[in-house]
């Protein structure tokens, strides 16, 4: 991470729709911060770009994505709506445009193919795309509100007033020290 470049990159792509972008945009008007959708900036790109700039607003298309490995890898600053938020966003924008199987297909249904288990105590259906609350109930699980140092918004006026006084190098050293922890576990040291 090495920030040498003003732009906010937004990413990784598929979960960006042209609605969410341009009310990104409205909200930074009166924000000093220009953001830039990463294949905006860098059809192709070596990771060091990506770790040139100060940080990433992620707008996930699933629940477990690897640029988020990659991203979190390289301690860039992550940013990412609150679970809230993006179960709102998957009603009116779809964003998560392969939470399910059947989504990937642009089949979305209200339950699952098969019955929960029967001693099973879950609220919600895992599969169930026309409900709010089993949305934000399962994505909360998502990889990027477990792992620690990633930021959450429930809006993006609040992410304009977040990023004015958020410690971007405190942030990455933090990822780089839970990189550092991670590694250490998987290696046995």
């Amino acid at each position: 991470y090495n920030p040498t470049r003003p732009d906010w990159l937004i990413g990784p792509g598929r979960g960006i729709t042209p609605d969410l972008e341009k009310q990104l945009q409205s909200s930074a008007l009166n924000s000093a911060k220009n953001f830039k959708k990463i294949r905006d900036l860098y059809p192709h790109f070596e990771y060091s770009d990506l770790a040139s700039h100060p940080a990433i607003v992620l707008i996930p298309y699933q629940v477990s994505i690897m640029s988020l490995f990659e991203y979190y890898r390289m301690s860039i600053p992550l940013f990412v709506p609150s679970p809230k938020l993006l179960a709102q966003w998957q009603m009116k924008y779809r964003v998560l445009s392969e939470l399910t199987w059947d989504m990937v297909f642009k089949n979305p249904k209200d339950k699952s193919n098969i019955e929960q288990y029967e001693k099973g105590t879950y609220p919600h259906d895992p599969n169930n795309m026309f409900n709010v609350e089993a949305i934000e109930y399962w994505i909360k699980w998502s990889d990027f509100y477990e792992w620690p140092h990633i930021t959450t918004f429930d809006s993006f006026e609040e992410l304009m007033e977040i990023i004015e006084t958020v410690d971007l190098i405190n942030i990455s050293e933090k990822m780089k020290e839970e990189n550092e922890r991670v590694k250490g576990g998987l290696l046995g040291t």
